[in-house]
C-alpha cells in the first residue's frame, strides 16, 4: 500500500511497516506489512493495527517476537493517540491494545533493547523533551525515564540503539545529538551535531 509518515519496527529476519497516510493526508492507513530481509520478493500484508495512524513509532521486542506502535495521529479530524499496540512477528493478524503512553505525541524517537521499548521526544501543539520507557515483561507497560538533553524534542528526528545506550538527532529543533543510558533513567548528554539536519524517524537495534 502506498503511503507516508509510517512506522516500523525489526525482527532478525523481517521488517515491518505500519500506519500511514494516502495522498492529501486522508485516508490514515491501519494496515501492518512484512517484508523478508533475504530477498527482494516484496512485502505481505501482516494485519491491521487497531486504529489506523500517520506519524507513529515502533520498537521491536525481538527476544520475545513482538512489535510495539505507540502515538500517531489522524489528518482529519485532528487528533493524537496516546495507545500502545502490540503485533506479533510470528503470526499475522490484527494487534493487540495493551497499554497506553503517558505524553501523546507524534514523530518519536523509537528505540528497543531486549527487555525494553523506549520513545522520546515528538511533538503535536507542543514539543516534548520525555523520554519513556515501556515494560515488554508487562505487555508494554511505562514509566518516564527522563528528558532529552537541553530539552531536546527531536521532533521528525532520527533514532538508533545499541545494546546500553540510546541516541537521537536533528528534527525540528536543530542538528544535535542527544545520547541516554538504558540502564540509569535520567541520564542524557549532548553528544555532538549532525552535520545535516534529517527530517525523518528511523530506527535498529
Amino acid at each position: 500500500l502506498s503511503a507516508y509518515n509510517r512506522g516500523s519496527a525489526s525482527s532478525e529476519t523481517h521488517g515491518y511497516f505500519f500506519g500511514g497516510q494516502q495522498q492529501n493526508g486522508w485516508p490514515q492507513n491501519n494496515q501492518l506489512e512484512k517484508y523478508v530481509y533475504a530477498n527482494n520478493s516484496g512485502s505481505t500484508n501482516w494485519g491491521n493495527m487497531q486504529q489506523g495512524c500517520s506519524a507513529p513509532t515502533g520498537m521491536p521486542d525481538i527476544s520475545n517476537g513482538y512489535g510495539y506502535i505507540s502515538a500517531g495521529y489522524w489528518y482529519a479530524p485532528s487528533m493524537v493517540f496516546n495507545r500502545i499496540e502490540r503485533f506479533s512477528y510470528s503470526s499475522s493478524g490484527s494487534s493487540t491494545m495493551p497499554h497506553t503512553i503517558s505524553y501523546p505525541m507524534v514523530s518519536r524517537l523509537g528505540y528497543g533493547t531486549t527487555s525494553y521499548g523506549y520513545i522520546g521526544g515528538g511533538g503535536w501543539s507542543s514539543y516534548s523533551s520525555y523520554i519513556e520507557r515501556l515494560s515488554y515483561a508487562s505487555s508494554g507497560s511505562v514509566t518516564q525515564w527522563g528528558n532529552l538533553h537541553g530539552g531536546r524534542n527531536h521532533h521528525h528526528g532520527a533514532s538508533a540503539s545499541f545494546t546500553t545506550e540510546g541516541h537521537g538527532g536533528a528534527g525540528t529543533d536543530g542538528a544535535g545529538i542527544t545520547k541516554f543510558n538504558f540502564s540509569s533513567s535520567g541520564t542524557t548528554a549532548s553528544w555532538g551535531t549532525l552535520t545535516g539536519r534529517p527530517y525523518t524517524t528511523g530506527q535498529h537495534s
